[in-house]
């Protein structure tokens, strides 16, 4: 069995925190337009990401433990999700209960990066990885 280990990282930069842990394979299923990972997904076509669809299902397209890590920058708020996603004349509206749908998203990042990767959870607290799926990627349990 693993062992926890709390880190406080300190970083100028969202390049520094990149450069200085991402290593290995990387998805990032809400990638906007300048994702350092080598897998990427947004439903806007005009990004840049290798894939337009819904992330939820863009994650549940991939066998366990296939990445060493994945970022997770959601659109945070139901008025920014709408926002980013009227303009491509997708419906936001299944994303109403916005907590559910973050909940499941976060389920297949924790099914589908290694035990011993790593999720970079940019933005807001209450949006990370809640700590049993942040101790299940580590292996502690």
């Amino acid at each position: 069995m693993g062992h926890a280990q709390s880190v406080h990282l300190q970083y100028q930069t969202n390049s520094d925190v990149t450069q200085e842990e991402m290593t290995g394979r990387w998805v990032d299923p809400f990638s906007g337009y300048n994702s350092p990972a080598q897998v990427t997904n947004d439903l806007d076509p005009e990004t840049p990401a290798q894939c337009h669809t819904d992330a939820l299902d863009f994650l549940k397209g991939f066998p366990d433990s296939s990445f060493d890590g994945a970022i997770f920058d959601p659109p945070y708020s139901f008025y920014e999700l709408r926002r980013c996603y009227k303009a491509v004349g997708k419906d936001a509206g299944k994303w109403g209960a916005l907590n559910n749908y973050w909940s499941k998203c976060k389920d297949e990042l924790g099914r589908i990066v290694k035990p011993d990767g790593k999720v970079i959870s940019f933005g807001w607290q209450s949006m990370g990885l809640d700590m049993a799926v942040a101790l299940k990627l580590i292996g502690y349990f």
